[in-house]
């Protein structure tokens, strides 16, 4: 075929289409792609936002605060309410119980606080949830055990654990002010100094840190009146 002007005109006609048309369906594709992706992540994020209301709306219990996931061993709901001791011997239903539930210590603020406290009973007769922590002695269990989930009505957070140990007679622990980032930093080493066993976890003035308490019944701590083991872990998923 003789190649004429005209001929050539049709063919980068031609080509110009086909070029428009592949690019058209790039972008078509890239958006509708993105669009999909920011789909999920916002539906993910009214997933996490709906556990806490649908717990809140199952146990009839406006005080759960946070859903608390410890590896793969417990997994139980939080309450907040005035005081420490209204949950040490009610349950989530607000009943009776000796046994108690979860909860989560009164000044705590979840939007604010550097530092998030949860008690639980442990129990020599019954398998509570906060019982399961005392798995925590063995170093190898840890190994295996290392991260904590809290889920808020806001957000997941991820924690690792930097220190296990038994506390008999100091209750700085429980200490929510701190005057400087010094004193912070000095607070969050003494935590991970007491540890049971070299976790080879570092901690960083700027942690925001949980701390699950439980009676300990270690028998080598049976003469103390007061035992508490405590489970400590950074947060690792801060934006």
């Amino acid at each position: 075929m003789k190649v004429t002007r005209k001929n050539l005109s049709r063919l980068l006609i031609l080509t110009i289409t086909f070029v428009l048309l592949i690019t058209s369906s790039i972008i078509l594709l890239i958006q509708n792609n993105k669009t999909f992706v920011t789909t999920n992540v916002y539906a993910k994020e009214i997933e996490k936002v709906n556990i806490i209301e649908k717990l809140q709306n199952d146990y009839n219990n406006k005080d759960v605060v946070a859903l608390l996931n410890v590896s793969n061993i417990i997994e139980e709901p939080v309450v907040q309410t005035k005081d420490n001791k209204y949950y040490l011997n009610h349950n989530i239903n607000n009943e009776d119980d000796k046994y108690g539930t979860t909860y989560m210590d009164y000044r705590i603020d979840l939007d604010k606080s550097k530092k998030v406290l949860i008690f639980g009973h442990s129990s020599q007769y019954k398998e509570t949830a906060f019982g399961k922590l005392e798995r925590y002695y063995d170093k190898n269990f840890y190994e295996k055990n290392k991260y904590i989930k809290l889920t808020t009505s806001k957000e997941e957070r991820t924690y690792k654990i930097f220190s296990v140990y038994i506390e008999t007679s100091d209750w700085k622990y429980m200490n929510l002010k701190f005057n400087t980032q010094d004193d912070w930093f000095n607070h969050l080493q003494q935590l991970k100094d007491k540890s049971m066993y070299n976790t080879n976890t570092e901690i960083a003035k700027d942690d925001e840190i949980i701390i699950l308490q439980t009676c300990s019944n270690k028998e080598e701590y049976k003469k103390y009146k007061k035992k508490y083991l405590i489970v400590a872990a950074k947060r690792e998923n801060k934006l």
